[in-house]
């Protein structure tokens, strides 16, 4: 399993179906998954900007990553937010019989980040929303990245600024480098 990992509108969603296309991977985007299973005020919250209870987004992943795991062929974009959902996905997957092998992390300056959000046009993507996915991120991914790197797991740090061709090359060139099989 491939993470990726970075601000709203860092390019995620993009990589991680680049390269799930080309190297035959499932793509799971956590957004995608809750779009699709959310209703009434959980849809709401989540529009809003606002970060879900972690049991409600671990169930819905959990049903996902059920299917793949074990053959290990799972590229996960959008989750894990926070360090308790990272410590509960490590161990999901571990308990499921697979290994998380490079989280990809993708940076973005917030000027260039806005410009992608308000582009895309999505309902969670109005400025206060946009805001409180920055603080968000500011506060939870270094300590994110942190516990993954006690794990052993490499991080691949990847500027998502760049056309996105670059961007992949770079993801591709990190994971290489980190010694990841595709």
């Amino acid at each position: 399993m491939i993470i990726v990992v970075g601000v709203a509108g860092s390019g995620k969603s993009t990589q991680s179906r680049m390269l799930a296309e080309v190297e035959g991977w499932r793509w799971i985007s956590m957004g995608e998954l809750l779009r699709a299973a959310l209703q009434g005020d959980l849809r709401e919250e989540m529009n809003s900007g606002k970060l879900l209870d972690d049991t409600t987004v671990q169930s819905i992943l959990t049903q996902e990553l059920a299917k793949d795991v074990p053959q290990r062929n799972v590229i996960l974009d959008g989750f894990p937010r926070r360090v308790v959902q990272a410590e509960w996905l490590l161990d999901a997957v571990d308990r499921m019989g697979g290994a998380i092998d490079a989280i990809v992390h993708l940076s973005a300056h917030e000027p260039i980040v806005l410009e992608r959000l308000l582009r895309r046009g999505r309902p969670d993507d109005k400025p206060e929303a946009i805001n409180e996915r920055f603080l968000e991120y500011e506060h939870d991914i270094k300590p994110l990245l942190e516990l993954f790197a006690t794990h052993g797991v490499p991080i691949v740090e990847v500027n998502g600024e760049q056309h996105p061709d670059e961007v992949q090359n770079d993801v591709r060139a990190g994971l290489e480098k980190a010694h990841i099989t595709l």
